[in-house]
């Protein structure tokens, strides 16, 4: 017995110490280390418990069993452990594998597009793994329900553009952030999906893949046509697949979301309309857009970022100074006004915003900016700010000679009612006389005034316009300075036109002032009248057969053929900035035409220009004679009652002791509120004489009102200063100042007539 002992001591040391080796052998890690501790340990007593049953025999049968029940059961815990470590360094033999696929996948992964990538990446798997079938999809942008499959390895059934609905599928749960693992019988689990019936899938397991913001975009799901045998090992191994391709896909989107980002920058700023650029801060150009070319006048952007120095396109190097300290000081610029020279020379105003870009240690390196380009806006708020005040110098001028023509009604009327107690040629007539002379020549420079305001109701008469040249002449002269001779090449016998003077005057002032700014110092400027040839009907009004001709023609620059088609148009001008609304040409076609005239214009560069005005003649057939204030006979008298209104007593009173001195019966009123209670207590009245502008209530307001309780009531109107648009050109007006004559007739034409 004791030598069954020995001997079976001795087979279970040389047991433990081959089993410590091999698994040392095969594990290479501290858990085989323990387990060859172990085992040693487990011979060591064997031995003892030998020497011991050979020095003290005999040895008991229960104690033999009992040591070799011991031996057995520690052979079976080396032989379980060895095994469970054996599951372990599969694992990681596998997932070794998937390392190194990845690094091989991984290596031209910069030339790869997504979609080769993930290919590469499902074939590995499926090489790895042993699955038959891997899928790797990402979730169509604004569906959670639909993915978009971008490899599909194992069969041909899956194309790029395939997309998959996920409802009643395995991968629905994957993309809600939940790993699946399906080991086996996944069709009868999932029977609505007809693609795992189809390719006669036995298992499944999916992975989500998360986004930066740990929002699932995607899944990777490897299945196979029989059950899943090593579980422990598929499930890290496809983790680690999971996390390379989510990475790699995040990856591609951010760059393919910089390129596009890029190229949509790349859009913007070619297509800007505004001037783009980035330059040094020495002011070379390092990229513009096509805007920038375009608005500094090079052929090519090669042609601008080769040629471009930024100090020699500011109109002005302090602006430049001025520019360069604002991003120095606040890193920025906003709107800032600045001239800029173009290549060619000229200048356009533009508006600067710029940032400055600076290095680590705070460097100014780069200016980003903009340019936009408003020379024609700042043109255009000139011109408004011009017509404005002009508009503001109008309405003096209207006011003044409002007030100044109220005088002078009254000096007029007052000088006539004294003349009449005065012998013909007697001192008193004389000086009578001179008054009234002073008082027409007051009334022509209010005339003249009210050319500033561009307001005047039109009294169109037969005017000679010999008679309107030659009285404008002294006036005209001193517009244009003693430099330029003024010459006056009148026709004789030249027909009369049917128009209103002060438009005629106005026509006159705005070409000859035209024709001066045309000249560099001294010049000569014509104005010559004449009858044109009768050649029958007129192309554009069909009626017109005589026609007077009126010209200003100037020895000046000329105007250059390319703007002779724009010379009419509003605003338009070559006058030098501040100089000119450009609206002087524009009156001159509009007042024209309304007289159913034509304009026609003869230019050569360098010589000179000529302004033709051609009027129907007075003479002509088609001119009625209704349109015609005639001149006035012998002072008219009458019996009627009238209600004179007008805010200026002095006019009023005039007014009431002529009227009444010639048999009217007068009733005044100062104001239309006060005539309208005339009106309403009275009897009745043949004739309503209203001053047009009035504090409170216009004259044709009080027309308006009076006309609703007595409509057959005829309206007679006197102004000094009137919009155009206040009267309608049919009302009858009598304009301040005029004469006890003029008063007279015209109250009888309007009673006659009932208008």
């Amino acid at each position: 017995m004791t030598l069954v002992v020995l001997w079976t001591s001795c087979i279970l040391i040389l047991a433990a110490v081959v089993l410590s080796l091999l698994l040392w052998r095969r594990q290479r890690d501290s858990r085989a280390l323990l387990l060859t501790a172990l085992l040693a340990s487990l011979a060591a007593a064997f031995v003892l418990f030998g020497l011991r049953a050979f020095r003290e025999p005999p040895v008991s049968t229960a104690g033999v069993w009992l040591q070799l029940a011991t031996a057995l059961l520690g052979v079976a815990a080396v032989v379980g452990l060895d095994r469970l470590l054996g599951d372990e360094r599969r694992r990681r033999t596998a997932i070794g594998q998937v390392q190194r696929a990845l690094e091989e996948v991984s290596r031209g992964v910069s030339e790869l597009t997504g979609f080769e990538f993930c290919r590469q990446v499902a074939n590995r798997v499926n090489d790895i793994l042993g699955t038959d079938y891997t899928l790797v999809g990402k979730l169509v942008e604004g569906d959670r329900e639909k993915i978009e499959v971008i490899a599909f390895a194992g069969t041909e059934l899956a194309q790029e553009a395939m997309s998959y609905d996920l409802p009643g599928t395995p991968c629905e749960g994957v993309v809600n952030r939940e790993p699946r693992h399906y080991p086996s019988d996944v069709q009868s689990l999932f029977p609505d999906d007809e693609m795992l019936a189809e390719l006669g899938v036995e298992s499944y397991v999916g992975m989500p893949l998360m986004s930066t913001d740990d929002e699932p975009f995607g899944l990777i799901a490897v299945m196979g046509k029989s059950p899943i045998k090593d579980p422990a090992v598929m499930l890290p191994a496809l983790l680690i697949f999971a996390s390379r391709t989510q990475t790699e896909l995040l990856r591609i989107g951010q760059e393919q979301a910089l390129r596009e980002s890029e190229r949509r920058f790349r859009e913007l700023f070619e297509e800007s309309q505004d001037a783009l650029y980035i330059s040094t801060p020495e002011g070379r150009m390092v990229d513009a857009n096509e805007a920038a070319v375009q608005l500094f006048g090079y052929g090519s952007k090669e042609e601008m970022l080769r040629e471009f120095v930024a100090s020699e396109h500011y109109a002005e190097a302090t602006d430049r100074e001025v520019v360069l300290a604002h991003l120095e000081r606040d890193g920025r610029l906003r709107d800032f006004p600045i001239e800029v020279r173009r290549r060619d020379g000229s200048t356009l105003t533009v508006l600067s915003t710029a940032i400055a870009k600076r290095d680590a240690k705070g460097n100014l390196t780069a200016i980003r900016g903009s340019l936009r380009d408003v020379t024609e806006r700042h043109k255009l708020e000139r011109q408004l700010l011009q017509s404005q005040r002009m508009e503001a110098v109008g309405r003096m001028a209207g006011g003044v000679a409002h007030d100044f023509n109220n005088m002078l009604t009254v000096l007029q009327g007052h000088s006539e009612l004294l003349g009449r107690h005065f012998e013909p040629g007697s001192p008193g007539a004389e000086s009578v006389k001179e008054i009234t002379s002073v008082v027409g020549r007051a009334a022509a420079f209010t005339r003249r005034l009210l050319l500033l305001s561009r307001r005047r109701i039109l009294s169109p008469q037969n005017v000679d316009l010999n008679a309107i040249v030659q009285d404008l002449a002294v006036l005209l002269q001193s517009a244009i300075g003693d430099e330029v001779e003024l010459v006056l090449d009148l026709g004789g016998e030249v027909d009369k036109v049917v128009a209103d003077a002060t438009e005629l005057e106005q026509i006159l002032l705005n070409l000859v002032i035209n024709a001066k700014d045309a000249m560099r110092e001294s010049g000569r400027i014509v104005i010559s009248t004449a009858n044109l040839p009768i050649v029958g009907e007129d192309s554009e009004t069909g009626e017109v057969d005589r026609w007077v001709e009126l010209a200003v023609a100037d020895d000046g620059g000329g105007i250059p053929a390319e703007e002779l088609d724009y010379i009419f148009e509003p605003f338009f001008t070559t006058k030098d900035p501040g100089i000119g609304t450009g609206l002087g040409l524009s009156t001159v076609f509009g007042i024209v035409k309304q007289l159913k005239g034509r304009v026609d214009v003869d230019s050569t560069v360098g010589k000179g220009t000529r302004f033709s005005i051609s009027l129907p003649s007075a003479a002509s057939d088609s001119i009625a004679e209704s349109n015609v204030i005639e001149e006035v006979g012998e002072t008219a008298t009458g019996h009627e009652r009238l209600l004179v209104v007008d805010d200026e007593e002095g006019v009023r009173l005039l007014l009431q002791r002529f009227l009444e001195s010639q048999g009217y019966r007068v009733v005044l009123a100062s104001n239309g509120n006060e005539a309208l209670e005339r009106l309403n207590e009275s009897e009745g009245f043949d004739l309503l004489i209203s001053d047009v502008m009035m504090p409170g209530m216009t004259g044709p307001k009080l027309a308006e009102k009076a006309h609703l309780r007595h409509p057959e009531l005829p309206v007679l109107f006197m102004s000094g200063f009137a919009s155009s648009a206040t009267l309608d050109p049919s009302v009858p007006l009598l304009s301040k100042p005029f004469t006890t004559r003029e008063l007279g007739q015209r109250i009888r034409e309007v009673l006659a007539t009932g208008s």
